[in-house]
């Protein structure tokens, strides 16, 4: 079967954030996820420690910290109860970005535009992290270049439509994830070089490409050799090719639909 779109569920993400044990709209913040944390999730500046978006957390009490940290080392999730003021503690941020990049997101702003502490956050946790990034962090075209050098995911993430645009950051994405094509933009998608790169990797790859790659007999011969399932793509032009069709038998699959049924674009 094909895999399902490779955007991450950010409206799910905040619904489990928002009605998660423990947070402020549940008013339960003394069981946030299996700990007890009553005193700190009711207020967003403990102790005159420094807000969020200074990213700063001058000010906490040790035992503060180190409760929260516990609670996020146990469950990422819990990061989003965090009172904002602590939220740019890097011990913290790195103990959630582990269990799940899209933990970056709940960072404070600071910490979201620190190009270092994204990178390292990038090693950690993988390409969804770069999405929650500031805005100029994900415009940077060296930094998007080296985060899909690490993580083709991470091309989901890149704010400007340039970046999707330009073909040595898609061809480096795509490279490390076949997926990342679907995150390209249509001209490159459109590309034989880009197609190409994720088809040899991934047959199913056809599924985010444009009905002139699907065309091409050089693409349509490297998924067949696959799956011959993967001919259920090819365009109508190729449906009779005795090239094609005598690949796909050889696989030794059955043609779904046959050359005279129309491809499924």
């Amino acid at each position: 079967s094909l895999p399902a779109s490779p955007n991450s569920s950010w409206a799910s993400l905040e619904r489990s954030r928002r009605t998660a044990p423990g947070s402020p709209s549940s008013r339960l913040a003394a069981t946030t996820h299996g700990w007890s944390v009553p005193s700190l999730a009711r207020s967003s500046s403990i102790g005159g420690v420094a807000r969020a978006d200074s990213g700063r957390v001058r000010g906490a009490r040790p035992s503060e910290c180190q409760t929260w940290r516990a609670a996020v080392a146990t469950d990422w999730r819990n990061f989003g109860q965090v009172p904002t003021a602590l939220r740019g503690d890097r011990q913290m941020v790195l103990k959630a970005v582990e269990q799940d990049g899209r933990a970056f997101a709940f960072a404070s702003r600071k910490a979201r535009g620190d190009r270092a502490l994204v990178m390292e956050a990038l090693r950690i946790g993988g390409g969804e992290v770069l999405a929650g990034a500031t805005p100029q962090v994900r415009s940077d075209r060296d930094l998007v270049l080296e985060a899909v050098r690490m993580d083709g995911k991470a091309l989901a993430g890149a704010y400007l439509v340039q970046l999707k645009e330009d073909k040595e950051i898609v061809l480096e994405a795509v490279r490390q994830d076949w997926r990342a094509v679907a995150h390209a933009a249509s001209h490159l998608q459109a590309d034989k070089d880009v197609a190409l790169e994720a088809v040899r990797q991934d047959w199913r790859a056809l599924q985010w490409l444009p009905e002139v790659v699907c065309a091409d007999r050089d693409v349509m011969a490297e998924a067949v050799r696959q799956d011959a399932a993967a001919f259920r793509f090819a365009a109508d032009s190729l449906r009779a090719d005795p090239v094609l069709k005598r690949e796909a038998h050889l696989n030794g699959r059955l043609i779904i639909g046959g050359h005279d049924k129309p491809s499924p674009r």
